[in-house]
């Protein structure tokens, strides 16, 4: 996390970073060179082209429009990346830790299902920086993040479509009740 507040805050782009009130006020606290218990709920703390947001607790409604206002989502966890999903837009998914590393079966198995509509220089950078991202090298994660920012708008365009196909399905309900009459 450390190395990517870095890239972001030494870019040539504002950047607006909202991230939770909790255990990442740390990481916040050690980037911005502050002792962690001063860093506020509500404040935004600004360095070079950076400007973080420290949110407070926000309903599953709040955050739905939160991650619906951003141009780019980093979700941790499977609920935030169902959410993220059908937000219609680019996102980056980290998901929980596991001791056997399945979470990384998880994650290659959804890249693999979203990226197959991709064209494969925009597939093979959103797979590198999601890959990253679990695991940061300062180097990687700078030279993946300029190689996802250069496709954004392929990413964004791709977010629109995979939500719309999913949306077009059959829920579950639906499903079972199907499949029952079978």
């Amino acid at each position: 996390m450390l190395d990517l507040l870095h890239i972001l805050s030494t870019g040539n782009t504002q950047v607006s970073l909202f991230v939770p009130g909790n255990e990442i006020l740390t990481t916040i606290a050690r980037f911005l060179h502050v002792e962690n218990i001063n860093l506020k709920v509500g404040r935004e703390y600004k360095k070079g082209c950076l400007s973080i947001h420290i949110m407070p607790f926000l309903s599953q409604d709040e955050y739905d429009q939160l991650l619906w206002c951003c141009d780019i989502n980093f979700v941790r966890g499977e609920d935030s990346w169902v959410r993220a999903i059908l937000a219609g837009k680019p996102f980056i998914w980290q998901p929980y830790f596991q001791q056997d590393e399945s979470h990384i079966v998880k994650l290659n198995a959804f890249l693999d299902e979203y990226c197959q509509l991709l064209e494969v220089s925009a597939s093979k950078a959103l797979q590198q920086l999601n890959h990253a991202w679990i695991y940061p090298n300062p180097n990687d994660l700078a030279i993946y993040w300029v190689g996802y920012i250069q496709q954004l708008e392929v990413y964004k365009a791709h977010a629109q479509i995979y939500t719309k196909r999913l949306s077009e399905q059959d829920d579950l309900a639906t499903k079972l009740v199907e499949f029952c009459n079978k």
